[in-house]
């Protein structure tokens, strides 16, 4: 919920100007009705108890509070934008004993948000369902195909929000600027194995707009420090597709030479590729560059001399530029130990370019962390600027313990 505005920001700096209980209580009885006052009151008296572990029939008994109001405020202290947290942290002193009411997932995502609000983004809340022609439009950037349907009283086809990135870009009208947002949203898919749906908690950050090199860089360095914050032992792979692309480019490979090759990388299937080159005759210098881009894993001392001499045009050395000055940055930034370079870290290319990273934590078993510049996919949206984030799995997280 984005609330901002003039008159809001006016309320609040009044609120800021008072100094003493007596004055509060003087402000909110001209400013509110006796009922708005016990309504609010009511609220943190709520909040309290839930912090102090008390169930819902002894919260409803003591303070009047129907179960609606106290799932309310339950769902703000959770998932909120921390406002009771810092009033209960000032209360009681002590931390801990805000977040006891928390499950592990809920003090993860707690965490991250607090990480993303250093970097001055800011809460996007959103619907907890979509028309379903978006994600019909937009299947394959989906995770799973699976999708929970509805029909609204008006007879329009819904569907429970499978993906959190397609509802910001769609309802993100800004003209010129930039939206530098982080969310904590459920998103409904389908279970790999069982196919059964599942309720899933993300957490994660989209920076949209007129955003420059130096922006990517950061929202990298958010995922990198999420992982760090979380898990003692985690790496950040990254890659560059516009690197791979242009050596295809360069390569002269057919555009379904190309499909095949990327998703062979992918899966690191050298053979698969080789065939590829195989089949369109390609020379032996051909095969042995993708083969050496397909065998690169490892640290930019590792990687960076490679990929510079697989850099044969200005193309090519345009991007391998971007991703060394991406590399030098997160070194900088005290984070080159958790990263490493892997171009088999590879987003679906119709809807990404660029940077393109994913995140493990020793456990897990799969990837905690997905994200990327997908440009592509605001041009298919019809929206202009370019667009970069990541999704924070904490379900996965939560069961490392």
């Amino acid at each position: 919920m984005n609330i901002g505005n003039d008159r809001l920001d006016s309320l609040f700096e009044a609120v800021l100007k008072l100094r003493t209980k007596e004055e509060c209580k003087s402000f909110f009885e001209d400013i509110c009705t006796i009922k708005e006052m016990q309504d609010l009151s009511q609220r943190l008296e709520v909040a309290v108890m839930l912090v102090e572990g008390s169930s819902y029939q002894q919260i409803s008994t003591t303070t009047g509070a129907s179960t609606a109001t106290i799932s309310r405020v339950s769902r703000a202290l959770n998932y909120g934008s921390g406002g009771y947290g810092v009033v209960l942290d000032n209360r009681s002193g002590n931390k801990t004993d805000y977040e006891k009411v928390l499950t592990s997932e809920e003090k993860i995502s707690l965490r991250l948000r607090e990480l993303y609000s250093s970097y001055g983004f800011k809460q996007y809340r959103m619907s907890k369902f979509e028309e379903y022609d978006l994600y019909v439009k937009n299947k394959d950037f989906l995770v799973s195909d699976s999708i929970i349907t509805f029909n609204d009283t008006d007879g329009r086809l819904l569907a429970l929000k499978p993906d959190v990135t397609l509802s910001i870009i769609k309802n993100t009208r800004a003209e010129g600027g930039i939206l530098r947002a982080y969310y904590s949203e459920n998103v409904y898919r389908a279970e790999g194995g069982t196919r059964s749906f599942r309720e899933i908690m993300q957490t994660g950050v989209e920076c949209i707009g007129d955003i420059e090199l130096k922006d990517v860089f950061t929202v990298v360095s958010m995922a990198c420090e999420s992982l760090s914050s979380l898990s003692g032992n985690t790496v950040l792979e990254i890659s560059h597709l516009d690197v791979l692309s242009a050596i295809l480019s360069h390569l002269a490979i057919s555009d379904a030479g190309k499909k095949r090759i990327i998703s062979f990388i992918s899966e690191k299937n050298s053979a698969g590729v080789m065939s590829v080159l195989d089949s369109e005759g390609k020379s032996t210098e051909a095969k042995e560059m993708l083969s050496d881009l397909i065998s690169l894993h490892g640290s930019r001392e590792t990687v960076l001399p490679i990929l510079k001499k697989l850099a044969l045009n200005k193309e090519i050395s345009h991007y391998v530029d971007e991703l060394t000055s991406l590399l030098d940055y997160l070194e900088e930034k005290g984070l080159g130990d958790r990263v490493c370079v892997d171009f088999s870290v590879i987003n679906n290319t119709s809807y990404y370019n660029g940077i393109a990273f994913r995140g493990f934590a020793q456990g897990a078993a799969r990837e905690v962390l997905l994200g990327g510049q997908y440009d592509k996919l605001l041009s298919r949206m019809k929206r202009a600027g370019r667009g970069v984030g990541f999704a924070v799995y904490v379900d996965e997280l939560a069961r490392l313990g």
